[in-house]
């Protein structure tokens, strides 16, 4: 099977060895399942006892359901498991991998999907109700992304409920573009213009408007069709307690909030933003602009872009078959150089999240911070200090926070985040 003399002659194997022969995880959940379709994304769970476990949301799927409108499919990865064609989908089945011992346990999520109550009658020892995940491992789960990016597709025509206006397309929506240049997993499908691609969905550790606590989410912006200012953006929950449950937060109509795409376009076309991108582009260094960020101050929003240079090396020319020779070009890693902040329609870069929230609140612009600065008619603007205070507190909750992550400290964390997210808001009211 390995054509390899070691399993042979070596004084390693014993009676308790194990040859695992599938040690691909999504692989060895497809030979145990053919059935199902696995996510695109694994991800790795660290248990209470030490151990890593390996997650998989499994999906099941058909083309027959009656009349069903066929799902949008392009905006998955390339390399995605589900099919093209499907008009029903449901995450009914969520697999964990060990990763030391290959074990792989198939929880049933979804126990009212006819599909996997037919495959629980043929396979009855196959599966593991639900209810029987471990505590530890129900904590670490997340709402799975191709799930997420296929309901969102649809939610640009689905979102409108009345009869009359839906067959007539009043309000479509579609998804937000894209400003970042970082490359990223080819898409089945690209845009009909070529250029603008859509925002993918991503995971935030937030508070949502009108709640208190923390929430891990994964979010989706949207535009109206062929306008580019943001409209509304849709949620899902992973916290145990309420896990699955998606909720739509629409902008006022009367707000205009600038879109991803239309701040993207702005921070291009900032003069003093394009002339430090020209010099950190200098010397063969290439300027990424990274994944934007969408969140939400009461009924504003708030943009963070991170900046990235990398550098790109030649490596030594090496010789080839029937003597040509060449230079490959290597790019570096990524190296965090900047961040952007637009907020009411205001653009600051600086080098810390901290110095770009100090430079969008009006702290730090030169003027002292005793001071009252003039609005111009003759009436003193917020008290800068006050201000000055819930910035540097927030700052600084970011530093306790970024330590807590490091040491593995994932409550300190949370209340940290929070804390800063309270803190900023704070400030955004009181400008």
């Amino acid at each position: 099977r390995f054509a390899d003399l070691d399993t042979l002659i070596s004084g390693q194997l014993t009676a308790d060895s194990k040859v695992l022969m599938e040690r691909n995880i999504v692989e060895r959940v497809n030979r145990l399942a053919p059935f199902l379709y696995a996510d695109s994304d694994p991800y790795l769970i660290l248990t209470d006892e030490g151990r890593l476990v390996w997650m998989i949301d499994m999906y099941t799927v058909t083309d027959n359901y009656p009349y069903s409108q066929a799902a949008p499919t392009g905006r998955l990865n390339v390399g995605s498991a589900l099919p093209r064609g499907f008009n029903y989908i449901r995450n009914s089945v969520k697999a964990t991998v060990d990763a030391f011992d290959g074990t792989v346990t198939l929880y049933v999520w979804d126990a009212d999907d006819p599909l996997i109550k037919t495959q629980q009658n043929i396979f009855p020892d196959v599966f593991v109700d639900g209810a029987e995940m471990p505590a530890d491992i129900r904590a670490h789960l997340r709402y799975p992304e191709d799930l997420f990016r296929v309901q969102s597709d649809q939610y640009t025509l689905y979102h409108i409920t009345n009869p009359r206006q839906f067959f007539s397309e009043v309000d479509p929506w579609e998804i937000a573009r894209d400003p970042s240049t970082a490359d990223r997993v080819a898409l089945r499908e690209r845009d009909p213009d070529g250029q603008a691609r859509p925002m993918l969905p991503y995971y935030l550790l937030m508070t949502l408007p009108a709640e208190d606590d923390l929430s891990f989410i994964i979010k989706q912006p949207f535009t109206p069709r062929a306008r580019p200012n943001m409209v509304s953006f849709l949620v899902a929950k992973s916290d145990p307690d309420e896990y699955g449950q998606m909720i739509e937060y629409r902008l006022p109509a009367a707000s205009q909030q600038d879109g991803p795409g239309q701040v993207g376009d702005l921070i291009n076309q900032n003069t003093e933003i394009s002339a430090e991108f020209t010099l950190l582009g200098q010397g063969g260094s290439k300027v990424i602009q990274g994944s934007m960020l969408v969140l939400p101050i009461e009924e504003s929003v708030m943009y963070v872009q991170p900046i990235y240079i990398q550098a790109e090396t030649s490596t030594a020319s090496t010789q080839q078959p029937f003597g040509v020779a060449g230079a490959q070009a290597a790019a570096g890693i990524p190296e965090f150089k900047r961040v952007v902040i637009s907020y009411n329609g205001e653009i600051q870069m600086r080098e810390t999240l901290g110095d770009a929230l100090d430079a969008i609140f009006g702290v730090g612009t030169g003027a002292a911070v005793d001071q009252e600065p003039d609005t111009g008619d003759g009436e003193p603007a917020v008290v800068p200090q006050e201000v000055a205070a819930l910035v540097d507190a927030a700052e600084q909750a970011l530093i306790d926070a970024d330590a807590a992550l490091r040491e593995g400290d994932l409550g300190t964390y949370s209340d940290k985040v929070a804390e800063a997210q309270s803190l900023i808001q704070r400030a955004a009211e009181l400008i």
